[in-house]
């Protein structure tokens, strides 16, 4: 059975000798996703290869948000806080604490802290 070869690549046909000018993205300080109030609490889980992912509740809007996006799915879901109550992301404040439960019950390291001062994160995940 005969193989197929493939043809050689094309060369580079630009002329120019300048290199080509990288896309830069702007971000939109101004949608709701870069955005958060200057007042937090954040709760951080450190996974154990070294990943930080941070959980906040916005309080202006009371929104849960997180920098990690696989974690999104496991915040949708109720958790049990410490008294073993469900909690929903809706519950605010109590579901922060719960998050901070959740991971602390499964081996994680869990910091709390409360931030003055914080305009925006790079990637927000809106749970």
């Amino acid at each position: 059975m005969a193989t197929r070869r493939h043809a050689p690549a094309e060369k580079n046909t630009r002329t120019s000798s300048r290199p080509r000018a990288k896309k830069v993205t702007k971000r939109n300080p101004n949608k709701p996703e870069d955005r958060m109030s200057e007042h937090a609490d954040i709760v951080a889980v450190q996974y154990p290869r070294g990943v930080m992912a941070l959980v906040w509740l916005d309080l202006s809007t009371g929104a849960i948000a997180t920098t990690h996006a696989g974690l999104r799915h496991t915040l949708r879901c109720e958790l049990r806080n410490w008294a073993g109550q469900v909690v929903t992301p809706h519950d605010g404040q109590a579901f922060l604490s719960a998050v901070y439960d959740h991971f602390f019950l499964n081996g994680y390291r869990v910091h709390w802290l409360s931030v003055s001062g914080l305009n925006s994160i790079r990637h927000t995940y809106r749970v």
